[in-house]
Protein backbone atom coordinates (compact mmCIF):
# COMPACT_ATOMS: atom_id res chain seq x y z
CA UNK A 1 0.00 0.00 0.00
CA UNK A 2 1.60 3.29 -0.80
CA UNK A 3 2.47 5.12 1.83
CA UNK A 4 0.27 8.95 2.58
CA UNK A 5 2.34 11.88 3.39
CA UNK A 6 0.59 13.98 6.00
CA UNK A 7 -0.47 17.28 4.92
CA UNK A 8 1.59 20.03 5.42
CA UNK A 9 -0.55 22.46 7.76
CA UNK A 10 2.26 25.00 7.91
CA UNK A 11 2.81 25.58 4.45
CA UNK A 12 -0.92 28.10 4.25
CA UNK A 13 0.22 30.09 7.43
CA UNK A 14 3.87 30.43 5.52
CA UNK A 15 2.94 31.69 2.58
CA UNK A 16 0.43 34.17 4.20
CA UNK A 17 3.47 35.42 6.23
CA UNK A 18 5.73 35.58 3.42
CA UNK A 19 3.02 37.58 1.27
CA UNK A 20 2.79 40.06 4.54
CA UNK A 21 6.78 40.12 4.58
CA UNK A 22 6.81 41.13 0.77
CA UNK A 23 4.23 43.77 1.37
CA UNK A 24 6.10 45.64 3.77
CA UNK A 25 9.48 45.28 2.34
CA UNK A 26 7.62 47.10 -0.51
CA UNK A 27 5.96 49.58 1.58
CA UNK A 28 9.50 50.46 2.94
CA UNK A 29 11.27 50.29 -0.12
CA UNK A 30 8.48 53.28 -1.57
CA UNK A 31 9.20 55.01 1.76
CA UNK A 32 13.04 55.02 1.90
CA UNK A 33 13.06 55.71 -1.90
CA UNK A 34 11.01 58.75 -1.44
CA UNK A 35 12.52 60.10 1.64
CA UNK A 36 15.70 59.80 0.08
CA UNK A 37 14.34 62.35 -2.66
CA UNK A 38 13.92 64.68 0.17
CA UNK A 39 17.03 64.31 2.01
CA UNK A 40 15.84 62.44 5.12
CA UNK A 41 19.35 61.37 6.18
CA UNK A 42 20.24 64.95 6.02
CA UNK A 43 17.65 66.82 7.60
CA UNK A 44 14.44 64.07 8.60
CA UNK A 45 12.64 67.26 10.07
CA UNK A 46 13.09 68.96 6.51
CA UNK A 47 11.80 65.59 4.75
CA UNK A 48 9.03 65.04 6.71
CA UNK A 49 7.62 68.69 6.43
CA UNK A 50 8.49 69.15 2.55
CA UNK A 51 6.77 65.29 1.66
CA UNK A 52 3.86 66.65 3.54
CA UNK A 53 3.78 69.71 1.28
CA UNK A 54 4.41 67.84 -1.58
CA UNK A 55 1.33 65.39 -0.61
CA UNK A 56 -0.59 68.43 0.00
CA UNK A 57 -0.02 70.45 -3.32
CA UNK A 58 -1.00 67.16 -5.31
CA UNK A 59 -4.41 66.78 -3.89
CA UNK A 60 -4.87 70.40 -3.72
CA UNK A 61 -4.46 71.12 -7.44
CA UNK A 62 -6.56 67.72 -7.88
CA UNK A 63 -9.25 68.82 -5.54
CA UNK A 64 -9.10 72.55 -7.28
CA UNK A 65 -9.53 71.23 -11.03
CA UNK A 66 -13.63 71.72 -11.40
CA UNK A 67 -12.09 75.85 -10.94
CA UNK A 68 -8.68 75.84 -12.78
CA UNK A 69 -10.20 73.81 -16.02
CA UNK A 70 -11.63 76.07 -18.65
CA UNK A 71 -15.38 75.55 -18.65
CA UNK A 72 -16.69 73.32 -21.17
CA UNK A 73 -13.33 71.83 -21.65
CA UNK A 74 -14.20 68.38 -19.31
CA UNK A 75 -18.25 67.91 -19.12
CA UNK A 76 -18.12 65.74 -15.90
CA UNK A 77 -16.05 68.61 -14.21
CA UNK A 78 -18.64 71.18 -15.40
CA UNK A 79 -21.34 69.41 -13.66
CA UNK A 80 -20.11 68.80 -10.64
CA UNK A 81 -19.55 72.64 -10.34
CA UNK A 82 -22.77 73.15 -11.77
CA UNK A 83 -24.71 71.57 -9.17
CA UNK A 84 -23.76 73.93 -6.32
CA UNK A 85 -22.42 71.41 -3.97
CA UNK A 86 -19.00 71.46 -4.86
CA UNK A 87 -17.58 74.78 -3.78
CA UNK A 88 -13.68 76.18 -2.92
CA UNK A 89 -14.98 75.26 0.22
CA UNK A 90 -12.79 72.02 -0.24
CA UNK A 91 -9.62 73.48 -0.60
CA UNK A 92 -10.09 75.71 2.75
CA UNK A 93 -10.73 72.27 4.45
CA UNK A 94 -7.50 70.68 3.16
CA UNK A 95 -5.59 73.38 3.86
CA UNK A 96 -6.56 73.71 7.55
CA UNK A 97 -6.54 70.44 8.29
CA UNK A 98 -3.52 69.27 6.37
CA UNK A 99 -2.03 66.96 8.97
CA UNK A 100 1.38 64.58 10.14
CA UNK A 101 -0.40 61.65 10.84
CA UNK A 102 -2.80 59.86 9.69
CA UNK A 103 -4.94 60.05 12.99
CA UNK A 104 -4.40 63.58 13.77
CA UNK A 105 -5.62 63.98 10.11
CA UNK A 106 -8.54 62.04 11.30
CA UNK A 107 -9.43 64.15 14.47
CA UNK A 108 -9.06 67.65 12.88
CA UNK A 109 -11.48 66.55 10.03
CA UNK A 110 -14.07 64.87 12.14
CA UNK A 111 -13.95 68.38 14.76
CA UNK A 112 -14.35 70.00 11.71
CA UNK A 113 -16.84 68.21 10.39
CA UNK A 114 -18.91 68.00 13.55
CA UNK A 115 -18.71 72.19 13.54
CA UNK A 116 -19.62 72.47 9.79
CA UNK A 117 -22.65 70.04 10.77
CA UNK A 118 -24.16 71.83 13.73
CA UNK A 119 -23.43 75.72 11.67
CA UNK A 120 -25.69 73.73 9.08
CA UNK A 121 -28.52 72.42 11.52
CA UNK A 122 -28.31 75.96 13.44
CA UNK A 123 -29.08 78.06 9.80
CA UNK A 124 -31.87 75.50 8.69
CA UNK A 125 -33.18 75.93 12.14
CA UNK A 126 -33.56 79.87 12.55
CA UNK A 127 -34.93 79.80 8.84
CA UNK A 128 -37.16 77.06 9.69
CA UNK A 129 -38.73 79.74 12.71
CA UNK A 130 -38.17 83.25 10.65
CA UNK A 131 -37.97 81.80 6.84
CA UNK A 132 -37.76 85.49 5.82
CA UNK A 133 -35.26 86.61 7.88
CA UNK A 134 -35.02 90.12 8.93
CA UNK A 135 -36.62 92.34 6.57
CA UNK A 136 -37.80 95.72 6.32
CA UNK A 137 -41.35 95.06 7.20
CA UNK A 138 -40.45 92.32 9.96
CA UNK A 139 -40.85 92.92 13.74
CA UNK A 140 -38.05 93.89 16.22
CA UNK A 141 -38.87 90.95 17.85
CA UNK A 142 -36.93 88.66 14.77
CA UNK A 143 -34.14 91.17 14.84
CA UNK A 144 -33.23 90.45 18.47
CA UNK A 145 -33.77 86.90 18.31
CA UNK A 146 -31.93 86.52 15.71
CA UNK A 147 -29.06 88.31 17.51
CA UNK A 148 -29.18 86.36 20.68
CA UNK A 149 -29.35 83.51 18.44
CA UNK A 150 -25.74 84.06 16.80
CA UNK A 151 -24.23 85.49 20.04
CA UNK A 152 -25.18 82.29 21.93
CA UNK A 153 -23.90 79.92 19.08
CA UNK A 154 -20.33 82.14 18.72
CA UNK A 155 -20.22 82.19 22.89
CA UNK A 156 -20.78 78.82 23.34
CA UNK A 157 -18.46 77.54 20.65
CA UNK A 158 -15.54 80.18 22.22
CA UNK A 159 -15.61 79.50 25.90
CA UNK A 160 -16.40 75.52 26.08
CA UNK A 161 -14.11 73.30 25.31
CA UNK A 162 -14.65 72.20 21.50
CA UNK A 163 -11.52 71.34 19.64
CA UNK A 164 -10.49 74.43 17.60
CA UNK A 165 -11.29 73.06 14.12
CA UNK A 166 -14.48 72.50 15.05
CA UNK A 167 -14.59 75.93 16.32
CA UNK A 168 -13.44 77.47 13.60
CA UNK A 169 -15.64 76.31 10.71
CA UNK A 170 -18.40 76.26 12.76
CA UNK A 171 -18.32 80.11 13.53
CA UNK A 172 -17.40 80.69 9.78
CA UNK A 173 -19.72 79.00 8.64
CA UNK A 174 -22.48 79.82 10.59
CA UNK A 175 -22.07 83.32 10.55
CA UNK A 176 -22.37 83.56 6.94
CA UNK A 177 -26.02 82.06 7.67
CA UNK A 178 -26.36 85.15 10.34
CA UNK A 179 -25.48 87.70 8.77
CA UNK A 180 -27.42 86.74 5.75
CA UNK A 181 -30.45 86.38 8.11
CA UNK A 182 -30.23 89.74 9.59
CA UNK A 183 -29.29 91.35 6.77
CA UNK A 184 -32.67 92.87 4.72
CA UNK A 185 -32.30 91.75 1.07
CA UNK A 186 -29.72 89.53 1.34
CA UNK A 187 -30.42 86.14 -0.09
CA UNK A 188 -31.85 83.52 2.67
CA UNK A 189 -31.63 80.06 2.97
CA UNK A 190 -35.02 77.94 2.24
CA UNK A 191 -35.70 75.46 5.33
CA UNK A 192 -36.57 71.96 3.89
CA UNK A 193 -39.57 71.89 5.79
CA UNK A 194 -40.63 75.07 3.41
CA UNK A 195 -41.74 75.16 -0.23
CA UNK A 196 -39.45 75.65 -2.93
CA UNK A 197 -36.63 74.11 -1.31
CA UNK A 198 -33.98 72.77 -3.43
CA UNK A 199 -30.49 70.99 -2.69
CA UNK A 200 -28.86 72.34 -5.33
CA UNK A 201 -29.35 76.03 -3.82
CA UNK A 202 -28.57 74.86 -0.04
CA UNK A 203 -25.96 76.90 1.04
CA UNK A 204 -26.03 75.00 4.31
CA UNK A 205 -26.06 71.27 2.74
CA UNK A 206 -23.33 72.78 0.45
CA UNK A 207 -21.25 73.55 3.40
CA UNK A 208 -21.56 69.79 4.60
CA UNK A 209 -20.72 68.32 0.87
CA UNK A 210 -17.62 70.40 0.02
CA UNK A 211 -15.73 69.93 3.44
CA UNK A 212 -16.66 65.73 3.43
CA UNK A 213 -14.51 66.27 0.03
CA UNK A 214 -11.92 68.25 1.83
CA UNK A 215 -12.10 65.59 4.63
CA UNK A 216 -11.61 62.93 2.13
CA UNK A 217 -8.91 64.39 0.69
CA UNK A 218 -7.34 65.28 3.23
CA UNK A 219 -7.23 61.51 4.53
CA UNK A 220 -5.70 60.41 1.11
CA UNK A 221 -2.77 62.63 1.86
CA UNK A 222 -1.78 60.88 4.53
CA UNK A 223 -2.51 57.29 3.04
CA UNK A 224 -0.73 57.76 0.13
CA UNK A 225 1.73 56.70 -1.34
CA UNK A 226 1.95 55.04 1.44
CA UNK A 227 0.43 55.55 4.86
CA UNK A 228 1.83 57.73 7.49
CA UNK A 229 1.29 56.66 11.08
CA UNK A 230 1.93 57.33 14.38
CA UNK A 231 3.83 54.17 15.08
CA UNK A 232 6.16 55.02 12.20
CA UNK A 233 6.80 57.81 13.10
CA UNK A 234 7.57 56.64 16.74
CA UNK A 235 10.28 54.18 15.20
Amino acid sequence: MAKVEPADEASPLMMIGQASSARKLRRRSCKMVISDIFGHRINPVFAADAELSVRGAIFLVVAALPFLIPEGSIPMLDNLSGTGLYSPGVIIFVVFNLSRTFGEALQNTMSGMRGVVIAALNGWLLFTIFPDGVTDDSPPYVFWTGILWGVLFVSAFLFLNFNIMGSIFAISIFCSHWMGFLTPGADKIISPLHPGYSIYSDSCLESIVSRAAGMVCVLLVTLLPYPLLCLETAK
